[in-house]
């Protein structure tokens, strides 16, 4: 299976459907100001697709911004993805990942 995070650390993994994954990538590069991306598969990995992406110097996909994830999750119904930030507090997306609220 293909890595897409590509160096990155893995923060979090989430499956609303069987063959859908949602892949959340984050890395810290020194005051919360990392690379972040978020990546969709629709077959069980084999193949994926960047939804977002942020960070320093990174051009941005979305809204997704340079903070650290502390921790990832969906909601039960699988329609609301949460990012717990390490300094910027909670943020949400409703939308598979690429617009982010807080």
């Amino acid at each position: 299976m293909q890595d897409p995070c590509q160096g990155i650390g893995i923060a979090g993994l989430v499956s609303p459907a069987p063959q859908r994954w949602i892949l959340y990538c984050s890395q810290d590069m020194g005051m919360h100001q990392g690379p972040n991306q978020l990546w969709v598969t629709t077959d069980a990995g084999r193949h994926w697709v960047l939804t977002a992406e942020g960070g320093n110097n990174i051009p941005a996909i979305g809204n997704i911004g340079g903070e650290i994830a502390g921790e990832f999750g969906m909601s039960g119904n699988g329609q609301i993805l949460w990012l717990l930030g390490g300094v910027g507090g909670i943020s949400y997306s409703t939308d598979g990942g690429t617009d982010w609220h807080q």
